[in-house]
This record gives C-alpha cells, sequence and structure tokens, in this order.
C-alpha cells in the first residue's frame, strides 16, 4: 500500500521512530517545502494524508486524518483493507493475570468435567 503512484523524493523522507497506530501502518514521512508531511496510500487524494510544521505534527494530523477517513469509508476502500489487514496479522498477546481474569468467565466443557471424576 506504500505511496505506489505518488512520485516522493526519496531525500526529503524522514527517518523518524514511530509510536502507536504510525508505528504499526508505517506511513512515509516526508519534508515538502517548509512542511513535513505524512502520507499512508497511493496518493493524498485516495490514501490518508497529514501534515504540519514538525514530522510529530505531521503525524498527529495524519492521525487525526485516520480516525476520520476510517470511519467514513466503506470497507472497499484501500485504506481500510489494508488497516484490517493489519490488525488481523497482529498477535494477541494477553498478560497472564488478564487471562486468568478471562478464563473465570469461559463456559465450562462439562465432558472434560465428567472424565476428570470418573
Amino acid at each position: 500500500m506504500k505511496n505506489k503512484k505518488m512520485n516522493i523524493d526519496p531525500d526529503s523522507i524522514i527517518d523518524i521512530k514511530k509510536e502507536g497506530v504510525a508505528a504499526a501502518l508505517d506511513p512515509t514521512v516526508f519534508k515538502d517545502g517548509n512542511s513535513y508531511c505524512c502520507l499512508l496510500g497511493s496518493d493524498p487524494q485516495s490514501g490518508v494524508f497529514g501534515c504540519g510544521a514538525t514530522p510529530e505534527e505531521a503525524i498527529k494530523d495524519w492521525e487525526k486524518n485516520l480516525r476520520t477517513h476510517l470511519t467514513s469509508a466503506g470497507d472497499q476502500d484501500e485504506v481500510v483493507k489494508f488497516v484490517k489487514a493489519i490488525i488481523k496479522s497482529i498477535p494477541k498477546v494477553v498478560p497472564p493475570h488478564v487471562q486468568a481474569f478471562y478464563d473465570q468467565f469461559r463456559p465450562v466443557d462439562r465432558n472434560k468435567i465428567r472424565k476428570t471424576n470418573k
């Protein structure tokens, strides 16, 4: 999904440590004149775009625009499909104390109990 159509000068791309959603989706952060931009997708019109005076501001603007995009776009949207694929690929790691809590409320398999009591 990375910038297929948009021609971004490789020298303008900013290598910045991303956190949270930006780390998971890895949008491209680049300098454009006096501004910094953040783009996920082919171009600003079909993807998600943000800009700001600093790379961090561009990422914050991008995250805001991503939330708006995800709530207004349909299931066939390129960005929505990409985000769903990323979410499905993230392993669900649950801390042991949380898993123990969940296990208290799971249905009991009565057949297993009968077999162990015999």
